[in-house]
């Protein structure tokens, strides 16, 4: 019977704690639970701020396939960071290649500072869409902006009509990325019909960009508080933040290597002479996979620009004539007429618009 009384009180003392005891506990596991969330979002923007990482995305030498890939790239992991910041140094290049970029910057979904930095740089040619495409603008003050006037090839009534319509859409676009922004639209027009070069400083004074620092940190320090115009308008808070550097990876080194037109030409040229000398002499080997290999490499870096068909049949024509020297006692006028074809074909290979893309006159003689 003892027992069984011991047994019999046991559930009424659990009942008595489930009925007292554990909505008092569940009471003070709320209120630490409320005190614990309201310490984290108090505390976050003070932590995030001495913490917090601006990525300082390069783009530096020609605005190409590869640079506009890198771009894309380093935006897309930016996502989530206050802004971005884009660090520009550019003799101008593709049109195609910086409307890429252009649409880039605008899609992303946090601010983005275009700096042209560092002191000597320059945002050139495609640099100033880039430049003029940016929440923020800014530049280093020993910097330049402008030139940015189409380059085509070619003469005659037709290309001149062509040109001045390339011309026309450049300046459009140009003033449309400007005044978007609440920038100088006039100033960004002229220096695409008129080829316009401007100090940071006039930059400033005429409303192109909206402010100079001379590095990032006086860039961050000036851009707390500063009101963002065009679609992302808003105000930026950017104290305690720091600049963190992201240089161009390897990969995307090699591939503006192989995309500039001078290397791209001599590998055509390697890759297309090895192979006529396996030809002209079997057994070899090594010239033809030498050839083989700078050839493959020569059409991928030419597969990325825009190629004219005059350039490529001189270049086929330069090769074959180089062949028929070894074959046909010409006393060297093959050699000369296959030389002569080599040089305009160079010169004539890429249309790319941008005189910072182009085969140099120096590397196609020299070639």
């Amino acid at each position: 019977m003892g027992g069984g009384t011991q047994m019999g009180r046991r559930p009424q003392f659990a009942g008595r704690a489930a009925g007292h005891v554990n909505p008092v506990a569940r009471r003070r596991l709320i209120a630490a639970l409320v005190a614990l969330v309201a310490a984290a979002v108090l505390s976050w923007p003070a932590g995030a701020q001495q913490s917090g990482a601006v990525p300082s995305i390069e783009l530096t030498g020609t605005i190409d396939p590869a640079t506009a890939g890198w771009i894309s790239s380093a935006l897309e992991d930016a996502r989530g960071a206050p802004l971005a910041i884009v660090r520009i140094d550019t003799p101008g290049g593709l049109d195609t290649s910086m409307r890429e970029i252009v649409k880039d910057i605008i899609a992303a979904p946090m601010p983005v500072v275009v700096y042209v930095s560092p002191d000597g740089a320059r945002a050139a040619s495609a640099g100033l869409f880039v430049t003029q495409a940016a929440d923020v603008a800014a530049m280093a003050p020993q910097t330049n902006i402008g030139s940015a006037t189409p380059i085509t090839l070619g003469g005659g009534e037709t290309d001149e009509v062509l040109g001045r319509k390339i011309r026309n859409d450049a300046a459009a676009y140009a003033r449309a990325l400007a005044e978007g922004h609440g920038r100088n639209g006039d100033l960004a027009e002229r220096m695409v019909r008129d080829a316009v070069n401007v100090t940071a400083e006039r930059a400033e004074d005429e409303q192109l960009i909206d402010l100079v620092a001379a590095d990032e940190t006086e860039l961050l320090r000036a851009l707390d508080g500063f009101r963002v115009q065009g679609p992302k308008a808003g105000v930026l808070d950017t104290d305690g933040l720091r600049a963190e550097l992201r240089d161009m990876p390897l990969q995307y080194e090699i591939q503006q290597l192989l995309v500039n037109p001078n290397v791209a030409f001599l590998l055509l040229l390697a890759g297309l002479l090895g192979i006529v000398f396996e030809v002209t002499a079997p057994g070899l080997v090594g010239p033809g996979l030498f050839g083989a290999v700078a050839l493959v490499l020569g059409l991928y870096g030419t597969a990325q620009l825009p190629v004219t068909a005059a350039g490529a049949v001189l270049l086929l024509l330069a090769a074959g004539l180089f062949a028929a020297e070894l074959f046909v006692a010409s006393h060297g006028v093959l050699a000369a007429a296959g030389a002569t074809a080599l040089v305009a074909g160079g010169l004539l290979l890429f249309d790319t618009g941008s005189d910072a893309l182009r085969v140099s006159v120096p590397i196609a003689v020299a070639a």
